[in-house]
């Protein structure tokens, strides 16, 4: 199994079911791959409930559950403050040379997206996707 230098990260508020769906579609499209993927639970849910929801994936992700920020108040959009704070948080967490960051409503069908997308992060020499 092809171990990718990837991380991906996702902010979940309520959307736990999407989560597990962009898991399922990885381990489908990217079969004979495997990658980090942290998930930073920003709402009141259970990280638990969401990890047993993960687990069948195992084989293709190594996952993290983090319990992210409290929600705050900002004179501005607070949802926007709130995720961006989550995918900070997370990015502290990265230990490969690559990272992208996936919305939970945000689906990849495309068949080995994962050799592809690598292929261009090291052509243009990227390090954030």
């Amino acid at each position: 199994m092809f171990r990718a230098n990837l991380t991906l990260i996702t902010v979940d508020y309520n959307s736990d079911e999407f989560i597990q769906k962009n898991f399922e579609l990885f381990a489908k499209t990217n079969p004979n791959s495997k990658i980090n993927w942290i998930v930073v639970k920003n709402d009141q849910g259970s990280l638990t409930d969401l990890e047993n929801l993960l687990s069948p994936y195992k084989t293709h992700i190594d996952y993290q559950v983090i319990k992210g920020s409290p929600n705050f108040k900002t004179p501005f959009d607070e949802g926007s403050y709130h995720h961006s704070a989550g995918i900070q948080f997370a990015l502290s967490q990265v230990k490969t040379r690559f990272v992208g960051v996936v919305d939970p409503d945000f689906f990849t069908v495309m068949p080995e997206w994962l050799g592809l997308a690598l292929d261009e992060m090291n052509r243009m020499d990227l390090g954030f996707w």
